[in-house]
């Protein structure tokens, strides 16, 4: 018994020095096309970690995200805004909170021009771990295997870092996930660096965020209704424009305007080959059981 305290004493140790305030970077790869999964996109990831949970987006939509919000409020006031859309950067807009020790889960993202959150009572995640252990994150990782969204997943975690956290969605291994895929590995994050962070830079809540954009509150069926429903109807969110009375002009890199048509016919064309969805139950029915 004491032994067993003992190693309890220096895991909660261990977990609260790693969860200070640091930054994993993750690099996902992802193919948007099932039929083409060798198209691939990269996007580097933040998992920002401290005592209170962690942080889950990705670095360009941070910075592009910036960048628009400081458009927005210098044109403020006028009738029309000009959006430059050579500023877009980041394809992952998605935004995923976790708070310690219940893990559970705030999950941030949009449809259309609406920005929707959900907070998550996830199940607790079952893992199935073997004995492989490989080379992963830049430590000696373990294998780790489960269901979820619809994919099978094989994890491998780091117990150097007694965290019980991960990329996305994905926590509850007695270390921190360095790796993880899917099946068809069309879905791949894995760790490539730690930052230590100051303590001005802990990362805050997107409910505390100063924003022009209000947060939608919905369940997990609502939410993916209306996921459902802008897939079928790309451009209802141009005909009923947040803006009221105010028009935008969308321009491309070079600052000359797009056309609704093209904006219509490029949003339809886009949306037909991203098939291929993190969370597959969103667009295929029920998930994969446990």
């Amino acid at each position: 018994m004491r032994k067993l305290f003992y190693l309890f004493f220096v895991f909660y140790l261990g977990l609260h020095a790693n969860a200070q305030n640091s930054r994993f970077f993750f690099e996902y790869k992802f193919a948007q096309d099932s039929l083409v999964l060798d198209s691939v996109y990269t996007e580097l990831m933040y998992l920002d970690i401290n005592e209170r949970g962690s942080k889950f987006y990705s670095r360009d939509t941070f910075v592009t995200d910036s960048i628009v919000q400081s458009k927005i409020r210098s044109q403020r006031g006028q009738m029309s805004m000009n959006i430059n859309g050579g500023h877009f950067k980041g394809r992952i807009r998605d935004v995923v909170e976790k708070t310690y020790p219940q893990f559970t889960i705030d999950f941030f993202s949009y449809i259309g021009f609406d920005r929707y959150h959900t907070s998550e009572q996830q199940d607790k995640i079952q893992w199935k771990i073997f004995p492989d252990t490989e080379n992963a994150g830049g430590c000696n990782a373990q294998k780790a295997e489960t269901r979820l969204f619809g994919r099978i997943w094989t994890a491998w975690f780091c117990k150097e870092y007694p965290i019980q956290d991960g990329p996305y969605k994905f926590h509850g291994l007695p270390g921190l996930i360095v790796k993880i895929y899917d099946a068809d590995q069309s879905h791949i994050f894995e760790l490539k660096g730690i930052k230590n962070l100051k303590d001005e830079e802990k990362w805050i809540s997107e409910l505390e965020q100063k924003s022009s954009k209000k947060l939608i509150k919905v369940s997990r069926d609502k939410f993916r209704k209306a996921f459902v429903e802008d897939r079928n109807d790309p451009m209802k969110a141009w005909r009923s424009s947040p803006g009221g009375m105010v028009s935008y002009q969308v321009t491309d890199a070079s600052g000359k305007p797009v056309n609704m048509k093209d904006i219509k016919q490029s949003k339809e064309d886009r949306l037909k080959k991203e098939n291929n969805i993190l969370e597959l139950d969103l667009i295929k029915g029920k998930a994969v059981p446990q």
